[in-house]
């Protein structure tokens, strides 16, 4: 498999979002797990600093929070100068056109110590082939989540992009932990909810996830992160996904 800074040997992709792809990793050590996410590049000035400042503010927040089912993480600025091929985001070689290469000063990653080779996979993992999970390891993960919100929203934070990619979960499916602390701000203080672009309002929002009331939207509060894992838990218990937009309307017009 492919190798992380000359760190960190990849055993899995556990997802991909606007700004980076997560991977479990080995270390080869006595405690050889770790979750790594690494910076996409952007061949876009404008759009790798936006990237970057996301990476920022995730291990700014990280760094100041302990919670048993939050990871603490650690950043890493590896410096280059790097040629990436653009269409695997992995180096460039002889085989590389010269217009799919992109330059970039430095690669950039989030490090999040694991549990002894215990991480598995994304809640989004066990619930995308649209069935029902069980009801007691659904509980079971609801309370723990609820515990890091409850904690987060205690020092003055909202998560903003509580939904099941979000939820990393052991391999026993004993823990749950809340992960990417991209858009986590202050109570009040950055607009908008989520990672996916509304294009009806051109709000920022994870369809079915973010709150439903556009002032909610734009002024997201605590109760925004507990209706996003309410959203969570209904497409767990259901198997429907509030994506969607049919099953959405199911799920907010039929109770569990």
């Amino acid at each position: 498999g492919d190798r992380i800074a000359d760190r960190w040997q990849v055993a899995d992709v556990l997802g991909r979002g606007a700004y980076g792809t997560v991977y479990l990793c080995a270390t080869g050590e006595d405690d050889p797990s770790v979750v790594v996410k690494e910076m996409h590049v952007c061949a876009d000035a404008a759009a790798a600093a936006t990237a970057l400042a996301f990476f920022r503010r995730e291990a700014e927040v990280q760094s100041g929070l302990e919670h048993p089912n939050i990871l603490p993480a650690e950043a890493l600025d590896v410096p280059g100068p790097f040629r990436i091929d653009a269409r695997s985001g992995r180096l460039a070689d002889e085989n590389t056109a010269p217009e799919d290469v992109i330059d970039v000063p430095a690669r950039y990653y989030l490090a999040f110590q694991c549990d002894v080779a215990e991480q598995g996979r994304t809640l989004e993992e066990l619930v995308a082939n649209g069935q029902p999970l069980p009801t007691e390891h659904v509980l079971n993960w609801t309370k723990q989540i609820a515990g890091a919100l409850t904690y987060l929203h205690g020092q003055g934070l909202i998560h903003r992009d509580a939904k099941p990619a979000n939820i990393l979960l052991s391999d026993d499916g004993n823990r749950a932990y809340l992960i990417d602390f991209g858009l986590a701000c202050p109570v009040r203080h950055f607009p908008g909810y989520g990672t996916v672009p509304i294009r009806e309002s051109g709000r920022f929002g994870t369809p079915g996830y973010a709150p439903p009331d556009p002032v909610e939207q734009e002024e997201p509060t605590e109760l925004s992160d507990l209706h996003a894992l309410a959203m969570t838990v209904r497409r767990a218990l259901t198997g429907l996904d509030p994506v969607k937009p049919d099953d959405l309307e199911t799920l907010r017009t039929h109770a569990l």
